[in-house]
């Protein structure tokens, strides 16, 4: 009665699905009672039937997945005889589909499948919606075979066939995902997907950019969570990069900072899978293309210079440190490339770390006129430094403790640059000096440590050797060799810190009570007693005041008890009983 229905006729066929269940129910419970022998008999009664497709369909729901794999032929011919009118032949391939999407078959029984079950989807003539959820449930069965990429490729041409001249993937977005979900699922080397020649015309029909965003994301995070070598495919290469331009380019005044880091992430990700090996000027200019790509995001352009910059001593350890020609003038490319692209950024101090991070290198690589204008490029932007900086949650926060942390890394490595014959000595100092004090947002205890690190720096360079050396790099103490005309010039620097070490310590009340102070006090002292000439009046005063703040902020301060006045050397003999003469005035004011 369901079968003669003029509704049933009427819909298509439709008004039979409505039915199934009931009809699921009673197969599922005499299915359950038959034996081997019975359910072929059963089989053959149904396709005797004028209309077989509604208890068709009911056996595929209802038979064991091992039969209905044993006997798969002869229910696809079964299906290609149903009559659309009386019951959906795309629901029967679908339920199919579904029962066969896990079973293990011969590679040619597979094949020969495939292409019966595919000679009647492609001629389908009905709803695209049920195209293409037959062709998803199909899609899964094919990639049951990971390498079975002549298939998958093939699915993928007839679906845009399918979809594209009347531009129905529009209303298909959904099932469309989910295939692309379906294809990195099956496979553990993402790169392999680009083998499929049909695969990137397969991610235009994602043409809603909304969409189009969220499928790149996808794959790319694929590809960053299961890679686990670095590509040099010309083929995956070009395509992901084609993934990236398109997440870049969806970049505009509206994406929220969340959302840029997702997506630099991504890039960045991506383009530290990138590897030419051997190749460094192949590896270059892949880097220059991606700046050229993706210029707006700040955190792939940084990811950038910190990759160029690894490049250039990738070279100097293929050269064992000693540089040919050649080998030389790549190098300088590198340093040229992140000389060029770091003022593009906007972030202070990621300008100052990279210029720092480059000027290093440079150095490394004896590339010392490029290190020179890396490091005045790096302490002329100290005096634009703002004093606040906004964090993630919002706050603003003081720019010193980075700042600080800054000029601490930049003195150690400015220590080793020597200094440039068209310059007065320790030009790059001197400019140092001027930038940090030119930064109004100084605290004590700030201004405190900054004077501590350039007098650090000052009594080093005077050092007659150097604890480290750089190679092919002859640094300030052979440059100079302990010149009298140098070292004048360095005791002139060493007292203008020295002044403005007192100024600070004058013009501060109560110093030593701050928490903050005390350590930095400490260290001052320490710093004074190894550098300096205790022997002399000027140094000597200055100590004992720095000393006296110590013992006033810690009543167990002693200098006596320092590593440099308990050592054996002839220096601390010598300045013995001064240290006690000192620590007697100390008590004496206490």
């Amino acid at each position: 009665s369901v079968l003669s229905s003029g509704i049933n006729a009427e819909y298509g066929g439709a008004y039979c699905i409505t039915h199934t269940p009931a009809y699921d129910w009673l197969l599922s419970v005499i299915v359950d009672r038959l034996k081997t022998d019975d359910l072929h008999q059963l089989i053959a009664q149904s396709a005797e039937l004028e209309n077989s497709g509604i208890m068709l369909n009911a056996l595929l729901s209802s038979l064991p997945q091992r039969f209905i794999t044993e006997h798969v032929f002869s229910l696809v011919d079964q299906i290609s005889k149903c009559q659309e009118s009386a019951f959906p032949v795309f629901y029967l391939l679908k339920n199919l589909g579904e029962k066969m999407r896990t079973s293990e078959m011969r590679p040619k029984e597979r094949k020969k499948l495939l292409t019966l079950v595919w000679s009647q989807l492609t001629g389908m003539q009905g709803n695209v919606d049920e195209y293409m959820e037959c062709a998803t449930v199909w899609l899964e069965f094919i990639c049951l075979d990971a390498n079975n990429l002549k298939d998958m490729d093939a699915v993928l041409n007839d679906i845009i066939k399918h979809l594209l001249p009347a531009r129905t993937f529009e209303s298909c977005y959904p099932a469309l995902e989910r295939i692309i979900g379906i294809l990195l699922a099956c496979h553990e080397d993402i790169t392999n997907l680009f083998n499929l020649t049909k695969f990137l015309p397969f991610l235009d029909l994602f043409q809603r950019e909304s969409v189009k965003v969220e499928v790149c994301k996808t794959v790319l995070s694929a590809f960053c969570s299961k890679c686990q070598t670095k590509t040099s495919s010309p083929v995956a290469i070009s395509s992901f990069m084609y993934l990236s331009k398109a997440l870049h380019n969806s970049v505009n005044a509206l994406t929220n900072d969340d959302q840029k880091r997702d997506i630099s992430y991504l890039i960045n990700t991506f383009i530290s899978n990138v590897s030419y090996g051997k190749d460094l000027e192949e590896q270059l200019a892949f880097y220059v293309e991606c700046r050229a790509a993706f210029s707006n995001l700040d955190s792939v352009l940084a990811h950038l210079v910190q990759s160029v910059s690894n490049t250039a001593v990738q070279a100097l350890n293929m050269v064992q440190g000693r540089h040919n020609k050649k080998t030389a003038s790549f190098v300088r490319g590198c340093v040229a490339y992140c000389y060029i692209t770091i003022p593009s950024l906007s972030c202070h101090f990621t300008r100052l770390d990279l210029y720092l991070l480059s000027g290093e290198v440079a150095l490394l690589n004896s590339s010392l006129v490029q290190c020179d204008a890396l490091f005045k490029e790096a302490l002329g932007l100290l005096s634009e430094v703002p004093a606040t900086l906004i964090g993630y949650d919002g706050r603003h926060y003081s720019s010193e403790c980075k700042l600080l942390d800054w000029v601490s890394r930049a003195i150690s490595s400015l220590l080793y640059i020597p200094d440039n014959p068209a310059h007065p000595p320790l030009h790059l100092y001197r400019l140092m000096y001027e930038s940090v004090m030119t930064y109004a947002n100084w605290s004590t205890s700030g201004k405190l440590k900054v004077s501590r690190l350039l007098l650090s720096y000052l009594l080093a360079v005077a050092q007659p050797g150097y604890s480290f050396t750089i190679e092919n790099v002859i640094s300030n103490d052979k440059l100079y060799g302990q010149n009298k005309k140098f070292l004048g010039q360095v005791d002139e620097l060493l007292n203008e810190v020295l002044v403005q070490v007192n100024t600070i310590l004058e013009a501060t009340e109560n110093l030593a009570l701050a928490a903050q102070n005390k350590e930095e006090l400490s260290k001052l002292a320490l710093l004074l007693l190894a550098g300096l000439d205790i022997t002399h009046p000027k140094p000597y005063k200055l100590l004992t005041k720095v000393a006296a703040l110590c013992r006033e902020a810690d009543k167990d301060f002693t200098l006596t008890d320092s590593p440099v006045a308990n050592s054996s050397s002839v220096r601390a003999v010598k300045i013995a009983p001064i240290l006690i003469k000192m620590q007697r005035e100390i008590s004496a004011r206490n």
